[in-house]
């Protein structure tokens, strides 16, 4: 899983944030995107059991986030 393009970048930031110092257990991470990276830093948070919010505009269509997230 850690072999996707944008899953990796996606670690390193959570991965250098709690080794910081700057997040952990009780951080909610908080993400403007609705792609790719945004669904990376879900994963990844879902995996390391943080909390995550995905801010979405609202004119973007529910169809290709559904697809991407597997709901």
């Amino acid at each position: 899983m850690l072999n996707n393009v944008k899953v990796r970048p996606a670690y390193y930031i959570i991965e250098q944030a709690i080794k910081s110092g700057k997040i952990n257990q009780n951080t909610t991470v908080i993400e403007s995107s609705s792609g790719n990276f945004g669904v990376s830093l879900a994963t990844i948070c879902n995996l390391l059991q943080l909390k995550f919010i995905a801010v979405i505009e609202p004119n973007i269509s529910p169809c290709p986030l559904i697809l991407r997230t597997g709901l």
